[in-house]
């Protein structure tokens, strides 16, 4: 499994009902999503790729 891929079960999984759950009122300005200068940022990783910081998470954005 790619590491965007595996990001977003993670969220779909965890972030979001946890996001929905406390902070209901945040949802309509909030963005989530994958950041950072790994290569399963921008969709690049491989099984070689697999054997340093391979891990799901995500990162939430709020306006302000």
């Amino acid at each position: 499994m790619r590491g965007l891929e595996l990001s977003r079960a993670y969220f779909e999984a965890y972030g979001k009902p946890m996001l929905e759950e406390q902070f209901p009122h945040l949802l309509p300005k909030l963005a989530a999503g994958l950041f950072g200068s790994g290569s399963e940022c921008f969709g690049f990783d491989d099984e070689g790729s697999q054997d340093h910081d391979f891990e799901p998470g995500f990162c939430s954005f709020l306006p302000g």
